[in-house]
């Protein structure tokens, strides 16, 4: 079974760390302070310098508000890893057995993470424990957006079936983050469509949702090649980005700032120099 911890969220201009798994822990390095030492060698300074926000109360939602998140009266900074796609088990499940996912929870609150994003819809155990650990999980679903998806009656249904199972198993639950409509839509698939017809259908599934569960919050996570597809009803804007120098990865920030406007900025993805990633077979 793969297990990965490899990649951060962030917010808006607030930036961090990758994150490895199991034999290598480091601790969390945020770009706007300097590197942390190992935990062996650690400093009480370095533990003031990377010491996390107060919890916010993981029995509420995340909201929007202007360009930021809030999480009660507080405002939620998403710091976070990716944790997965798994290969399915002998019964077909996609995650790991309870017992393993608490020990992976406890890892990512040690490394000051306050949320993980997930490729497959989670079962309802999952996010208890979640909530347990006051993480929020910005889920991922399936549907074939690699195809000409748009020419194919079957396909628009699955995608519209597939939705609306999502967002009826998450329904109601506060330690969804948000529910991610789609993620990165090929280029040359965006061409062929043009944006207006793909972020029409992109709107649909936000619909369905929202019919479903009216508070919950969408998103689309779009990359730096179709950066021109701007769907109106997301509650906020994400984007992968694999810039791996300093210098382009914030100029690039600054633009994505701008093409998100008066919604708040995820970066569901990031890698840079010097990144290290593991797979556990």
């Amino acid at each position: 079974m793969r297990r990965s911890f490899d990649t951060i969220l962030v917010q808006g201009p607030r930036r961090g760390s990758i994150l490895d798994h199991e034999e290598f822990v480091p601790t969390p390095q945020l770009i706007d302070t300097p590197p942390v030492k190992s935990p062996e060698t650690a400093t009480k300074t370095d533990a003031v310098r990377t010491k996390s926000p107060p919890m916010v109360a993981p029995t509420e939602r995340v909201v929007t508000e202007g360009k930021f998140f809030r999480v009660g009266s507080q405002k939620f900074h998403p710091r976070g890893v990716t944790y997965g796609p798994f290969k399915p088990d002998e019964t077909g499940g996609t995650f790991p057995k309870p017992e393993q996912v608490e020990r992976d929870f406890a890892l990512m609150k040690e490394l000051n993470a306050n949320c993980l994003r997930v490729y497959h819809v989670p079962p309802r155990w999952f996010l208890d424990l979640a909530q347990q650990h006051g993480l929020k999980v910005l889920v991922d679903y399936y549907w074939p957006k690699h195809t000409c998806f748009l020419e194919d009656r079957e396909t628009i249904q699955f995608a519209q079936d597939a939705t609306r199972r999502a967002a009826e198993a998450l329904k109601g639950h506060p330690a969804v983050f948000a529910l991610t409509l789609a993620n990165e839509i090929p280029p040359d698939i965006a061409r062929w469509y043009g944006a207006k017809r793909i972020a029409h259908f992109i709107d649909g599934l936000a619909a369905i949702v929202k019919e479903v569960d009216p508070q919950r919050l969408v998103t689309f996570v779009n990359f730096p090649t179709t950066e021109f597809l701007q769907p109106a009803s997301l509650d906020f804007v994400s984007f992968n980005v694999y810039l791996h120098e300093p210098r382009p990865f914030a100029n690039y920030l600054d633009r994505l700032q701008n093409i998100a406007g008066d919604k708040p900025l995820l970066l569901a993805e990031v890698v840079r120099k010097g990144t290290r990633f593991m797979e556990i077979d």
